[in-house]
């Protein structure tokens, strides 16, 4: 109580009736008043040392006290540090392998994340590839070939098709084919025109002839 009676302590219960107000710690802090103290302002903590159970030596206590103020009781309670120490050094102990484990766990995401990504990348250039670049570079050779002179050279039409690339090899596929009958048809008018050359020679001598032979008569 306010006066420092013990009136119940559950670990040493042959204390208890006895006024423990001047009871010294091992530094001589009168702790019991300081208790006292505290609980009377409202609630506070106090620290000394109290020898702990089973043990032989003094250790550091932390204790809080609150006056209940209808029967003038002084109530405390506390912990020894070391113990506190022990409970947060376990705690921070296991905290500190979850989190070792959060961050494997996290770097294993992460990087089988961008694993995936670079390997859609690279699946996505294949296709690419494919299906735009090596269309478009044999559309080029082959486009080469054509201002050299060279119409006999034919696109693999057989894929892409319905595909803007494959509109593209057809359509010029298509041009190829109608310049070659074009030339094959200048060729063949050509040939006509030479037939037709000769016959008008060969019709102008025999004139000349006949002229000759009507003259000399």
């Amino acid at each position: 109580d306010r006066q420092g009676n013990n009136i119940l302590h559950p670990i040493t219960p042959q204390i208890e009736g006895k006024n423990r107000l001047g009871a010294l710690d091992a530094n001589n802090k009168q702790f019991i008043k300081e208790i006292i103290d505290a609980g009377v302002r409202g609630g506070d903590f106090t620290e000394y040392f109290y020898l702990k159970p089973n043990e032989n030596e003094s250790k550091q206590k932390i204790g809080y006290s609150l006056e209940f103020k209808p029967w003038g009781w002084v109530i405390g309670t506390g912990f020894w540090s070391e113990d506190w120490n022990a409970e947060i050094n376990a705690n921070m102990e296991k905290w500190n392998v979850e989190q070792a484990q959060y961050i494997r766990e996290l770097i294993f995401a992460t990087v089988v994340k961008y694993l995936v990504i670079f390997i859609l990348l690279l699946c996505g250039v294949f296709i690419f590839t494919a299906r735009f670049v090596k269309p478009i570079t044999e559309l080029g050779k082959i486009s080469e070939e054509r201002e050299r002179g060279n119409c006999n050279s034919e696109f693999d039409d057989t894929k892409e098709k319905g595909e803007e690339v494959g509109i593209l090899k057809n359509s010029r596929s298509n041009m190829a084919a109608n310049l070659r009958a074009l030339l094959r048809e200048v060729n063949r008018s050509s040939g006509q025109l030479l037939g037709s050359r000769d016959y008008l020679h060969e019709s102008t001598g025999r004139s000349a002839l006949s002229a000759e032979e009507i003259a000399a008569t």
